[in-house]
């Protein structure tokens, strides 16, 4: 007989001599080595041990064990508790580890202190390390999420390197340059007429501009000038108060400029050169045939009564005290280069001299094809009177019936050819100025 068997012997002892006390009676099924009381009802024994020294109620979910007022006072269960429900009204469950997910549990006993618990279906919950100063958590929408350093701080900025500037405040007008991965520099707000300057090898600024800040070439497209185009089909309203080149500058289009008195355009160049210098080229290259022109044209519109002067076009050298010229000097040059072939057709001048007159127009003024003077010193004018020249006329061969011929039948020295409409003439020439 084991321990449990003797134990509830003797408490069935106890009960049976209870029962013959009171009246009562105890009755056995067949089989059992033990029963405890008898339904009358169903005709079962209330608990009963059978053979195999299990203590069973006589009908399934029909006894209580203690009741409201007589409750037995701890129960000590080394196994399994099947209960269909569990209505715990005060106190609290210990010993109970690892309760599954499928029971209402975690599947875990215990859990890092502030991770965050991330589900895993049925199977046990698990949890993150704990989060960084400033990290964040982001999920791929397919696998568990991850800790993201995000901000610099739990009270901090976003970070450039998560997507944010790093800094918590912008200034008003401001702009920002990068800096890596740390916080973008914010730049001091520009003033008026300012613009943004680069430095190389760090953080541009607001500034004005300088001589050096424009490029040696600029190239202006579609650009503007007081808000006016320029290369548009309307010249620009606006002007620059100086423009400097050093290299080409290249136009198909009209200057205009209407200042007033002065030098309304006025092109210097200064050149410590020891070669040939040509401070101002035009050149003109003609390609249609039977175009005309090709010239550079300096027009001068005398719309009013002028004063003293007025010229179209002005040549002028100013030969200085310590100047001087090892060869020819003149204010104004004029050259014809020939083909190397035959010219039979046309009519060529070197140097071309024309007076137009119009409709209506009288003449009474001193009006001459060509007007020369001089001026200036009344000694120095003197000094050129002894030993200048009204023309010097080089290069030509003294041949008969050349230009220049001093084989003369009238009495001359000389005669020079000129054409008067077309019919040549002869200026007499005299190589003393008294005969």
């Amino acid at each position: 007989m084991n321990k449990l068997q003797k134990i509830f012997y003797g408490f069935i002892g106890a009960i049976f001599a209870l029962t013959l006390m009171v009246g009562g009676y105890l009755l056995a099924e067949q089989g059992d080595t033990a029963t405890f009381g008898w339904d009358t009802t169903n005709n079962v024994s209330i608990l009963r041990a059978d053979s195999s020294n299990d203590l069973i109620p006589g009908k399934d979910d029909s006894y209580d064990l203690g009741m409201t007022g007589y409750e037995f006072k701890d129960l000590y269960i080394d196994g399994v508790a099947y209960l269909d429900q569990a209505d715990i009204t005060a106190g609290t469950i210990t010993g109970i580890t690892d309760l599954v997910v499928a029971d209402g549990g975690t599947g875990a006993g215990t859990f890092t202190d502030g991770g965050i618990l991330l589900g895993s279906g049925t199977g046990a919950i698990t949890a993150l390390a704990v989060l960084a100063d400033g990290s964040i958590v982001v999920g791929d929408g397919t696998t568990d999420p991850v800790a993201l350093a995000a901000f610099d701080s739990s009270t901090g900025d976003l970070t450039v390197a998560a997507g944010g500037t790093g800094v918590s405040a912008l200034t008003d007008h401001c702009v920002f340059v990068g800096s890596g991965t740390t916080a973008v520099t914010i730049l001091t707000v520009g003033g008026a007429n300012e613009i943004l300057c680069g430095a190389a090898g760090a953080d541009p600024s607001f500034r004005a501009l300088v001589d050096a800040d424009v490029p040696a070439i600029l190239t202006l497209a579609g650009s503007t000038i007081d808000s006016s185009a320029i290369g548009g089909s309307t010249p620009a309203a606006g002007a620059f108060t100086t423009l400097g080149a050093t290299g080409d500058v290249t136009t198909s289009a009209n200057i205009t400029n209407t200042l007033g008195t002065g030098e309304v355009l006025a092109i210097n160049a200064t050149s410590d050169s020891t070669g040939a210098v040509a401070p101002f080229v035009y050149t003109s290259t003609m390609t249609g045939p039977a175009a005309t022109g090709g010239r550079a044209l300096f027009q001068l519109n005398a719309n009013a009564a002028l004063g003293g002067w007025a010229n179209a076009l002005k040549a002028y050298t100013v030969i200085a005290t310590a100047g001087s010229v090892s060869g020819l000097g003149s204010a104004l040059c004029t050259e014809m280069l020939l083909p190397g072939a035959a010219l039979s057709t046309g009519s060529y001048g070197v140097h071309e001299i024309e007076l137009v007159t119009q409709t209506s127009g009288t003449v009474t003024s001193p009006v001459a094809m060509q007007w020369m003077q001089v001026s200036g010193d009344d000694t120095a004018t003197a000094s050129w009177e002894d030993s200048g020249y009204i023309w010097i006329i080089k290069g030509l061969s003294d041949d008969p019936g050349n230009i220049f011929d001093t084989n003369t039948t009238p009495t001359c020295d000389a005669t020079l050819r000129i054409l008067v409409g077309d019919t040549p003439y002869y200026i007499l020439l005299s190589n003393s100025p008294t005969s």
